[in-house]
């Protein structure tokens, strides 16, 4: 038997299917390319099992149990729990091959620990296996007997310097002349004899008068070919083969993983004050007082009038924030959420950055304690190259509402693909 190092579809041993093997985990090892002495992949099955239940590292138990799983066109995949750091020491699975009509051979295998994906194949896990010194009978060996008792033995009639037949009984013995074998007469005008078959020489004519020489008989056909012979045993098996070359080095890693983000800087400063609302208009006058009636003193001062409305309040930022401030802008967000410290609703959000992007534009999005974004599908964009302003005034909601104790924060959603964008600002009113 041949095994390849080709890897083969999964064939995994679950424990729902065999009670006495835990779940999958463990070694795989995988062929597929096992072949016979005349070629083409073999079928059968392999049975395994450790010869002492052992337990691995981890707390897992295999029995004794055998598991057998299938070997079809010379590929097989089982997965196994390795042995090497398993109690008791020094354990070992028992490997049972049952492939075609040859008889079952046994292996020893020793199932190392390895990392996860590599794949083992047979030679890395067979252990040598000492068998009993004995003679196999050789009715044992499938064919054996009768291609024996085929073979031709020397015969009574054999001889050396003659031609050799083998008889009906399957002996080689001498070939016996005809009257019609190639060797001619000797007599008056006696014709050399008729080509023979092909075999022996033809036997001596009996001696007569002298005469003209016989002509030449024709040659004898050539004889048919023999049978072919039975097929020979099944040579031994081949020893194993040597260690292979050390694998070339191993492809550099991969980039590692964009190290976790800074704190956030500090809070800008708070916004200046909005102006002050102008004053309300004054009141009217009171009307004038009634005439006293037939009196020369004055009739009392109306009311007085009722004080103006106050004024608007004064614009100013409910929301700031800096952003941004890593190269690129990173996938940054505020370090914390700020509240508005009053009740009312957003007009319009802005934002700018002090250094363009050259890669991609980037995106930034103010949300609430939830996750919510205020704006809905709308964003603040800063477009590639340039630090302008943008605002935006389309909100989730229309109007945007917002109360003293909610909290809010601004978190880039796009970074710049060309890590050139820098130190962004965001303002809500």
């Amino acid at each position: 038997m041949e095994t390849g190092r080709n890897r083969w579809g999964v064939v995994c041993l679950a424990a729902a299917s065999f009670a006495a093997w835990p779940a999958c985990a463990g070694t795989v090892i995988s062929e597929a390319a096992i072949v016979g002495a005349v070629g083409g992949g073999l079928t059968g099955t392999l049975c395994l099992h450790p010869t002492v239940p052992i337990v691995t590292p981890g707390g897992v138990r295999v029995e004794t149990a055998p598991v057998c799983v299938a070997v079809t066109a010379g590929a097989f995949r089982v997965q196994l729990e390795p042995n090497d750091t398993a109690l008791p020491a020094n354990s070992q699975y028992s490997a049972t091959w049952r492939l075609g009509r040859a008889a079952a051979r046994e292996e020893r295998w020793t199932v190392p620990t390895v990392v996860a994906g590599v794949v083992l194949t047979v030679g890395d896990v067979v252990a040598p296996l000492v068998l009993p010194a004995v003679q196999i009978p050789a009715a044992s060996v499938v064919g054996l007997v009768g291609a024996l008792a085929a073979r031709p033995s020397e015969g009574a009639g054999y001889a050396a310097r003659r031609a050799a037949v083998v008889d009906p009984l399957g002996a080689v013995g001498g070939a016996v002349g005809g009257s019609r074998d190639g060797g001619g007469v000797v007599g008056w005008g006696g014709a050399w004899g008729w080509g023979g078959d092909g075999g022996g020489t033809g036997a001596t004519g009996p001696a007569g008068p002298a005469g003209p020489a016989g002509a030449a008989g024709a040659a004898g056909g050539t004889g048919a070919t023999g049978a072919q012979g039975p097929q020979g045993a099944a040579g031994a098996t081949g020893a194993a083969g040597a260690t292979g070359a050390t694998g070339a080095a191993g492809a550099a890693g991969a980039k590692g993983d964009t190290g976790e983000q800074g704190p956030q800087g500090a809070a800008g400063a708070a916004g200046a004050q909005g102006a002050q609302g102008p004053q309300g208009a004054a009141g009217s006058a009171g009307a004038a007082g009634a005439a006293g009636a037939d009196s020369t003193v004055p009739g009392p001062q109306g009311p007085a009038g009722a004080a103006g409305a106050t004024g608007p309040a004064g614009i100013q930022d409910v929301l700031r924030f800096g952003i941004c401030y890593t190269a690129g802008c990173g996938s940054e967000s505020t370090i914390n959420y700020i509240s508005p410290l009053a009740s009312g609703s957003f007009t319009v959000c802005a934002f700018n950055l002090a250094t363009a992007a050259t890669g991609s534009p980037v995106i930034v999005d103010v949300q609430d304690a939830g996750g919510v974004s205020i704006f809905g599908a709308t964003r603040l964009v800063a477009a590639v190259g340039s630090t302008a302003v943008v605002t935006q005034s389309v909100f989730a909601s229309s109007p945007q509402v917002f109360s003293a104790t909610d909290k809010f924060r601004a978190l880039v959603l796009q970074n710049d693909s060309g890590n050139t964008a820098q130190g962004g600002a965001v303002q809500c009113r």
